[in-house]
């Protein structure tokens, strides 16, 4: 015990932890003194109903993974599985199940409150002092979803301010034009709400069911069409919408990843998207990286990156524009941070924690 309370007073030193408590009797960390953030952080979501998540920095000024970050920072990792992570107004905003919460990090990830209670939040954007967050309901029927909606989360307040009705199931969630889109993952739609009003809802038919976005420098969006086990398609690709007319148009590329992970990136110019495209081959996942090009809306006829078992997420350096992507071969074993040049050349892998299924860059 002696040893256990010293080597606890020692951590306390090290990362330089101050501690307060809430009016409500919360105890979390108020400031941490990094000397440095720079990096990219590896998001890892853990094995489903059985916690495991974490988060990973890499330097990669240093080429240095540091796995079980957070908890280095909170003194204790995370309880439940990362479904998204996000950083905002020099916060970061962890979305997690099992509980299902939202948790608000500081700059230098240091836990700001303990976690916001949903029901099943899936992911989230950032407009004004709101975050924007796709949840399924309590009791996801998985069909129809008549229960799911978006959750308004007030950033100096830190509460759940109001729920948008949502039917079909809202994954990705992305705001252009004063709008928020939301791409559903049960019904062959695009959401659109209008937040700047009296957020009355319309739609984008769409010929598969849709999971994430990217945005170009016009606030037009990409959104990823995808064939899932409870909601076929023979169709899976990109759409292309214009959010002036609020219209998409549809681009074609088979076995679009239907992973609930960051499955598209844009480069720093925004003139190529990258697409994990996967199938399964005597059981295990198979597939690479494809390549769309944004100025003349077609897909490159090779894969950038190829053969790979068990791609997970691909994020892009903004620094540099090497390409990241993890990998993950099992529920409980460590998964794999590869990183790429940006002609697809390899560079290097690096051990991350459990399934890691997002990417974020802090500065």
């Amino acid at each position: 015990m002696r040893n256990y309370l010293l080597k606890f007073a020692c951590l306390l030193l090290c990362t330089g932890f101050l501690f307060s408590c809430s009016d409500d009797g919360d105890v979390y960390v108020t400031d941490v003194f990094m000397s440095d953030m720079n990096g990219a952080y590896v998001i890892n979501y853990g094995n489903w109903g059985k916690g495991g998540s974490s988060v990973s920095q890499f330097d990669y000024t240093d080429s240095v993974m540091t796995n079980n970050f957070y908890a280095s920072v909170n003194g204790k990792e995370l309880t439940g599985n990362i479904e998204y992570a996000y950083n905002y107004n020099d916060q970061t905003f962890i979305i997690e199940n099992s509980p299902d919460q939202i948790i608000t990090l500081n700059d230098t990830l240091a836990q700001l409150k303990n976690g916001v209670s949903l029901e099943n939040p899936r992911a989230c954007v950032g407009y004004g002092d709101y975050i924007y967050i796709s949840c399924w309901g309590s009791t996801p029927d998985y069909n129809l979803m008549a229960d799911s909606y978006i959750a308004k989360y007030n950033i100096k307040t830190m509460t759940v301010e109001k729920e948008i009705s949502l039917p079909g199931g809202p994954e990705g969630v992305e705001i252009a034009n004063g709008k928020l889109y939301a791409a559903l993952n049960y019904k062959n739609s695009v959401a659109v709400i209008n937040i700047a009003g009296d957020n009355a809802v319309s739609y984008i038919e769409t010929p598969a069911v849709c999971s994430y976005f990217v945005k170009d420098d016009d606030d037009n969006l990409y959104v990823s069409l995808i064939n899932t086990y409870s909601n076929p398609s023979s169709y899976t690709g990109l759409g292309y919408i214009d959010t002036d007319k609020d219209n998409i148009t549809n681009y074609e590329l088979a076995n679009v990843s239907s992973s609930y992970s960051q499955i598209m990136a844009v480069n720093n110019d925004k003139s190529k998207i990258y697409v994990i495209a996967a199938s399964y081959e005597n059981w295990s996942l198979v597939g690479g990286v494809s390549v769309f090009n944004t100025e003349s809306k077609t897909f490159e006829s090779e894969s950038l990156i190829s053969n790979i078992s068990g791609a997970d997420a691909i994020a892009v350096n903004p620094y540099n524009d090497d390409i990241y992507l993890t990998t993950s071969l099992s529920f409980t074993d460590p998964g794999a941070l590869n990183v790429y040049g940006k002609e697809g050349t390899f560079k290097n892998t690096y051990t991350a924690g459990v399934s890691p299924n997002h990417v974020i860059f802090l500065n």
